[in-house]
């Protein structure tokens, strides 16, 4: 039997980019998959999102909505939070900047 933690977070350590992308998606759906409720995305040593970063979250994101999850993304710094308005996904997901 599987353990599912109530909340889940995901730190990564390093750009979302094409180049990281099978690392980063492999990352994350171990660790959704962990859990349950909210999951919490810490974004404060991230620099850079490319598309592809960006299509592994709305992918996430989808499959959460899909399980009456929510996400939050915490720690973003104002380039990426400029990107993620956007592309709307503001619109989606709970933003909480980086504090300096």
């Amino acid at each position: 039997m599987q353990v599912v933690e109530e909340k889940g977070i995901w730190t990564p350590r390093f750009d979302i980019v094409a180049a990281r992308a099978l690392e980063a998606k492999d990352e994350l759906r171990s660790r959704v998959a962990s859990t349950s409720g909210e999951f919490t995305i810490d974004l404060s040593e991230v620099r850079i999102i490319d598309s592809r970063g960006l299509g592994i979250l709305i992918s996430v994101l989808k499959s959460l909505e899909a399980a009456g999850r929510s996400l939050r993304l915490r720690g973003a710094n104002e380039d990426l939070i400029d990107v993620f308005r956007l592309i709307r996904l503001d619109r989606h997901v709970l933003l909480e900047r980086e504090e300096r």
